[in-house]
């Protein structure tokens, strides 16, 4: 049986991705971190889940980041809460992105940004998603019996656009209309001239930014957690000759963090097997797996309901707090919106106890 490290919070992502490694047939090797942040309760989680899934081998490194700080995690910084006087972002501006136009409806567009022809293809997809408030006209109007002749237009109109602006640089920094806040001088370009939808209906829109150096990453971000974690992962798979690690990183639903990305996923296995003596070796070739990378909030979850996973068993709250004497989620950090958000998605309730 093959060997697998799993990066193991104790929180719904990495609890799905451990339950997706165990059904691929791999024998689990854990590892959990104690590095000083402040939601240290998520260990007991890792503990518990660790167990029930009877993992070959669960390790709680220590480190300890609150020495450098720099995050409301790990230091004396007020973890943002989203629910108290949420921001209206500005939509106005004149920055120009390139959109990757997408909706469950319109699977055409998505083989478009796919295609070998397409000026998308190999650089960092971006997404708009539109979640209309009034989503019966939105999907009257994709059901519409002229709806492929609208599409067509659409998508030639849109290519029309993206081609004019094909020279910016793109990255998959992700600015929600609920994380503004975290990012006032960043600028927003809303394609309403383009868009068929106008006038029909509101929409919320997830914004995606010109260049991630451009955003003010969100607070909670801890500085190269996901490196330093990665680097104990691969140690460890070195030492017990494991080649396949699996971390739960997301870049859809996700709170912007740069070591979330697709493109730090790839480079930091290209150093994998450049800085070991094992891939130097050729005694295996280490793999980064991300099963989650691309998915909703709410498709993880429905993945995680069919294999049968617990979910009340998970935390994921950034700043949990003590309410008669039972420390429970605060919802109203990040981590809870999108949690609550997903499962809102999904149609079913989350299982665990909110403030």
């Amino acid at each position: 049986m093959k060997k697998a490290i799993v990066l193991l919070s104790g929180g719904l992502d990495s609890t799905t991705v451990l339950a997706i490694a165990k059904n691929l047939g791999f024998e689990i090797y854990a590892l959990s971190f104690e590095y000083g942040q402040r939601h240290k309760i998520e260990l007991e989680s890792a503990k518990k889940i660790a167990k029930n899934f009877e993992v070959k081998e669960h390790k709680i490194a220590k480190i300890d980041l609150r020495i450098f700080g720099g995050s409301a995690l790990t230091d004396e910084i007020e973890v943002p809460k989203i629910f108290k006087n949420p921001p209206t972002p500005p939509l106005g501006g004149k920055s120009r992105m390139r959109v990757d136009f997408m909706a469950d409806e319109i699977s055409s567009l998505r083989r478009f940004f796919k295609h070998p022809l397409s000026p998308f293809r190999g650089k960092s997809r971006m997404r708009v998603d539109f979640m209309a408030d009034e989503i019966s006209s939105l999907r009257r109007f994709f059901k519409h019996p002229l709806s492929i002749v609208l599409k067509i237009l659409y998508l030639f109109r849109a290519t029309c656009y993206v081609l004019r602006a094909s020279w910016i640089k793109i990255t998959e920094a992700r600015c929600t209309k609920h994380e503004a806040r975290n990012i006032p001088d960043t600028k927003f370009c809303l394609i309403t001239t383009l868009s068929p939808f106008r006038g029909k209906s509101r929409m919320r829109v997830d914004f995606m930014a010109d260049e991630i150096s451009s955003l003010r990453i969100p607070v909670t971000y801890v500085p190269a957690r996901n490196t330093i974690f990665l680097s104990y992962a691969l140690a460890y798979g070195e030492v017990i000759g494991a080649f396949d690690i699996f971390i739960g990183v997301n870049a859809v639903d996700y709170s912007g963090y740069p070591d979330c990305r697709p493109e730090f996923i790839q480079t930091f296995e290209k150093l994998a097997n450049l800085a070991t003596a094992a891939g130097i070796e050729k005694k295996g070739q280490f793999k980064i797996h991300t099963p989650l990378i691309e998915m909703s909030k709410k498709e993880i979850i429905e993945s995680g309901i069919k294999l049968g996973i617990d979910y009340s068993q998970t935390h994921s709250c950034y700043d949990p707090v003590i309410k008669n004497g039972e420390i429970i989620a605060c919802k109203e950090c990040d981590s809870c919106r999108l949690r609550l958000d997903g499962f809102n998605a999904a149609n079913t309730s989350d299982p665990i106890k909110y403030a």
